[in-house]
């Protein structure tokens, strides 16, 4: 009996199971790596809390006031006469600027008191120029009191403001004291005129506001 030697690999057969053998290897090494590397490490947090962005209101978004020239040199003018603005902002006082020229012509007494709120010297000066004539009279306007011509009021013809004037002193004195004029007043509808000099004094009580001609 002839005895039979076994076969030989053929070239073939060995490029088979060298491809097997590498393609068990491709999933047994990955394995074994990801069991003994424990599970994945997550990447750093690249989160930070930032603030929030406020929404923007209407007077964040308003446009800002721009001022006339005129306007600008009647607020410096408030500030020079009272030594500080007396509204709460610029706008205000502005607006009451304004309005006081829009009320229409002003009285000499009104000018001259300037009791109220509204400042009329600056406002006619820069926001109604139309009205320094009267300004200018209302400046050198007395009241009631007791003056020296030449110190604290200036000579010439004075008149009481226009409207009917009752119950009024006047008189006009020499620098001692002596009595040149006077006169008591009960009814003077068209008002009272009366000239003063340089040196004299003159008194008036309950007359008003006398207006330099």
């Amino acid at each position: 009996m002839t005895e039979q030697k076994p076969a030989r690999p053929t070239k073939r057969g060995s490029i088979i199971a060298l491809a097997g053998m590498a393609a068990v290897s491709a999933i047994i090494v990955p394995a074994l790596a990801a069991k003994n590397s424990g599970p994945a490490t997550p990447p750093p947090s690249t989160w930070a809390y930032t603030e929030p962005i406020p929404t923007p209101t209407l007077e964040d978004t308003a446009a800002p006031t721009v001022f006339t020239t005129e306007e600008l040199a009647y607020l410096r003018a408030l500030n020079d006469e009272f030594d500080y603005n007396p509204y709460d902002d610029d706008i205000e006082a502005v607006n009451a600027g304004h309005e006081l020229c829009n009320e229409g012509k002003p009285t000499i007494d009104e000018i001259a008191d300037d009791t109220s709120d509204v400042p009329y010297g600056p406002a006619i000066k820069h926001l109604c120029p139309k009205y320094l004539p009267l300004l200018r009279k209302a400046k050198d306007a007395i009241s009631d009191g007791e003056y020296t011509v030449g110190e604290d009021m200036k000579p010439g013809t004075y008149k009481t403001t226009p409207g009917r004037i009752s119950d009024c002193y006047w008189e006009r004195s020499t620098g001692g004291g002596d009595i040149i004029a006077n006169n008591f007043i009960n009814n003077a509808p068209r008002g009272v005129t009366v000239t003063v000099r340089a040196g004299e004094g003159f008194t008036s009580q309950g007359c008003g506001y006398w207006i330099r001609s």
